[in-house]
């Protein structure tokens, strides 16, 4: 097993001020190309830099780094981005800190093929530095770009998540600098240190022993201090012999990479699992398939299967289907010998404009959900589950539940309530 070494620190030798320029001299060709890259078509081989000279800035006070893994049995990349750039700019947006991203493309041999330095020049005005500053996601698009249309000799197809995460942590170089990396992935790994076509963990237990054994073989990167957002967990479609996953595989392959980010000293900050989707381009990595897990011990009810409560309590809308609802549960646990303990967590919708929606109103969600897996739990024991049950609050559901304006988006809401039994 391949372990990461940190990258011996270098000062610079001449103080850059760079700006919102991208490394390597193609700066001002970026900016002209970002239309055109959000299909991501291959650029005339003179319009594009693919190697462009790295710029080490060991003083950076905020370093971040996207990993993006642009495979067939992903949604177009455009999609998270989309969601993650509400993030990603944000974070790199203060004109009196120097800023630094680079972009890491997770085939089967990772490496970074993109530099970005974000600091206000002298004399610049604030507006020309936002201004700039919201073309930052062009940088993840020309870096796909590169990878999808001039890949590296000896470079395959399968993508390798780990040995990526890897070489994003690499390119910090600030001990004392805030961290982060993002990463654009279903969370399917196909070659590397894990193969997941052939020794994908078949429980959430396997998945942290697992992540466990290769803490012990010295084979994770060293992720001490840093927060990593990860958007689109779980999101698999059908692409040649790759079929979608169940629900029961995008938790075991959660639990992994959450063991994984934890062993190695960072902690997953925020998760969007659900990012949309839209075809990618022909050209996407094409991987082997990944099996799903087979489906027992794990049940999603939502408000159509009966499990419908009344606004903002833990009253049933019809008790008598949630009864029903909460039989068919016992029925189908003990049909496929689901015994011992089960959790039930519940989840909630936002139920409020994005703006309003701050620490207060997620504490809220969080106890509103637990209150109402408790009353579906109840339900259960009454229907004659004899074994242990844990409620669980869940909080807000993963769906993203407003519109673009950020009012609340009620149809949208109605995903996030739902109820899910486990083990």
């Amino acid at each position: 097993m391949t372990q990461f070494n940190a990258p011996v620190k270098r000062e610079t030798t001449q103080k850059q001020k760079v700006g919102f320029a991208v490394l390597g001299g193609v700066g001002a060709v970026v900016l002209g190309v970002m239309v055109y890259l959000l299909a991501f078509a291959p650029l005339p081989e003179a319009e594009i830099n693919c190697s462009p000279k790295p710029n080490v800035r060991t003083e950076a006070q905020v370093e971040t780094s996207v990993v993006v893994a642009p495979t067939a049995n992903f949604t177009d990349i455009e999609l998270p981005l989309e969601i993650a750039k509400q993030r990603l700019v944000p974070a790199v947006s203060d004109p009196t800190l120097v800023n630094t991203l680079s972009v890491v493309v997770a085939n089967d041999n990772p490496r970074k093929l993109r530099d970005l330095v974000v600091e206000q020049e002298p004399g610049e005005v604030i507006q020309d530095f936002e201004e700039k500053l919201e073309r930052t996601p062009g940088v993840v698009r020309l870096a796909v770009n590169c990878a999808l249309n001039q890949p590296a000799a000896g470079v395959g197809p399968e993508t390798n998540l780990l040995k990526a995460i890897g070489v994003a942590a690499d390119t910090f170089l600030n001990d004392s600098s805030k961290k982060t990396i993002y990463v654009l992935s279903n969370g399917l790994q196909t070659s590397g240190e894990i193969n997941m076509v052939e020794d994908m963990p078949q429980t959430e237990a396997q998945a942290i022993s697992l992540a466990k054994q290769l803490e012990q073989s010295n084979a994770l990167p060293d992720l001490e201090g840093v927060s990593v957002e990860w958007f689109g967990m779980g999101s698999v479609r059908s692409a040649e012999n790759q079929t979608v996953i169940n629900e029961q595989t995008i938790k075991v392959l959660d639990a992994f990479w959450t063991e994984v980010i934890k062993l190695s000293g960072g902690e997953i900050t925020k998760r969007v699992n659900e990012v949309g989707y839209k075809a990618p381009p022909a050209n996407a990595y094409q991987t082997a398939a990944v099996a799903s897990l087979p489906t027992s011990c794990l049940i999603t009810l939502n408000e159509d299967d009966g499990v419908r409560f009344n606004p903002g309590v833990t009253t049933f809308v019809n008790a008598a289907k949630a009864k029903s609802a909460a039989e068919s549960v016992v029925a189908e646990l003990n049909e496929n010998d689901c015994t011992g303990s089960i959790k039930v967590t519940g989840f909630v919708a936002s139920g409020v404009d994005k703006d309003a929606y701050n620490d207060a109103e997620v504490e809220a969600g969080k106890a509103l959900s637990l209150a109402r897996a408790e009353a579906f739990a109840a339900l259960i024991k009454a229907a004659g589950w004899d074994g242990k049950i844990k409620a669980i609050g869940g909080g807000k559901g993963s769906v993203d539940d407003w519109n673009a304006d950020g009012t609340f988006n009620e149809t949208k809401g109605k995903s996030n309530r739902k109820v899910v039994i486990s083990q």
